[in-house]
């Protein structure tokens, strides 16, 4: 029997072919990784300038929320100051009892209301929360010792009232 002959093929020609290929898939894959991370680079910085807005502005708002506490704290300690002020001095005798239960249980809601919204905002405030809760706590005792049954001339309570009415103007 006769053979009859098969082409030659060299394979040193196609391996190279197939590794020259492999190399283009592998460099064009490459190039996509580092088009990805420049993205992702560029995010990042984006998102760490974005976090440090934010917390320069929670810093802003915490600081501004405790300078409102503090000067709501000083009026609340003003108008008390003022109110005993007044219940001292007075001379004449007039049912203040009314009055007196009245503002106590407008600054009881005050202290209240300023309470949960400082623990809602804040959480445990250290120093300012337990100035606020003693100052709360020191103004529940001098209201409750005052004498209710102390009155003066309704001219000086309509006076007093007027003073301050006015003095939120």
């Amino acid at each position: 029997m006769y053979k009859k002959k098969l082409p030659k093929i060299n394979l040193a020609d196609d391996i190279r072919t197939i590794q020259t290929d492999r190399i283009e898939e592998l460099k064009s894959e490459n190039d996509d990784l580092k088009k990805r991370i420049k993205d992702y680079e560029l995010r990042e910085s984006s998102i760490a300038d974005a976090l440090l807005i934010a917390q320069k502005t929670a810093s802003a708002y915490e600081s501004e929320t405790k300078l409102r506490f503090m000067l709501e704290c000083n009026r609340l300690d003003n108008y008390r100051s003022q109110w005993l002020g007044l219940i001292d001095n007075l001379t004449d005798a007039e049912k203040l009892g009314e009055e007196i239960l009245r503002t106590h249980a407008l600054l009881d809601q005050c202290a209240r209301d300023m309470h949960k919204i400082i623990t809602k905002e804040f959480g445990n405030l250290s120093v300012a929360n337990q100035t606020y809760i003693k100052e709360t706590e020191r103004l529940s005792r001098v209201l409750s010792n005052l004498n209710t049954s102390q009155t003066m001339p309704k001219s000086e309570l309509q006076r007093l009232i007027d003073e301050f009415a006015n003095s939120f103007e």
